[in-house]
């Protein structure tokens, strides 16, 4: 009775493990068999009781013959549970080494497409900054060349754009400047061509009037 108690709690103890139909079905075998085997157990000890010491025939017949199939019963049904417990316990080991293989690749594709993405970001980074980097070059040297004209792109607020707008400002600013010195020069240009006219002008009325002061002079000598 003992080892019986001791079955039935282990067999309920391991009843919440068993989640399949088919598990359950083999449980459910076992507990059958199992209560046909105490059945048979009691029966038994009926007919020891009953029967005289010396003349056992029916008992030693039912121990070794129905008594004897039924606990062949409990054994087999006990052995294909336990089976159905180590093929369960197989597969899940299985499908839980497959979750982790299928997690570790896709931990690894994510860290691979991550690396992709961290580089792919970087030189957007880099072209982002260095183009605009190259178009001020190519624009300061053009200005210092002389060519006040050159179109300087400016977009965006961070640094960068502010560095491209003061040289644009900067351009503003020097062709202001040479226009200025331009059109002082024109206006210098301008006066010194009216004093040369001037002088010549002077001149030649200077030449007018020693010409008449010869002519007089040389009446009078008449």
């Amino acid at each position: 009775q003992k080892s019986l108690g001791k079955v039935h709690a282990l067999l309920a103890k391991a009843k919440p493990l068993f989640t399949n139909p088919a598990a359950l079905a083999d449980l459910a075998d076992v507990q059958q068999k199992l209560a046909t085997y105490e059945s048979g157990l009691a029966r038994y000890k009926t007919l020891l009781a009953a029967e005289p010491t010396l003349e056992k025939r029916q008992t030693v017949d039912f121990l070794f013959g129905e008594l004897r199939q039924q606990v062949e019963a409990v054994d087999a049904a006990m052995t294909g549970l336990a089976e159905h417990k180590e093929a369960n316990a197989k597969q899940a080991a299985e499908a839980t080494t497959a979750l982790y293989l299928s997690s570790r690749a896709m931990m690894i594709g994510l860290i691979f497409a991550g690396v992709i993405a961290g580089i792919a970001f970087g030189l957007w980074i880099s072209r982002s900054l260095t183009r605009p980097l190259a178009v001020g070059v190519a624009s300061a040297r053009r200005m210092a060349d002389g060519d006040l004209s050159v179109e300087i792109p400016v977009s965006g607020r961070d640094e960068l754009a502010e560095l491209m707008q003061a040289l644009k400002t900067t351009q503003v600013n020097l062709a202001a400047i040479v226009a200025d010195v331009r059109a002082n020069a024109e206006g210098v240009a301008t006066a010194s061509a009216q004093i040369a006219q001037g002088n010549l002008d002077l001149s030649s009325r200077t030449e007018e009037q020693a010409s008449a002061l010869e002519q007089t002079a040389a009446s009078m000598e008449e």
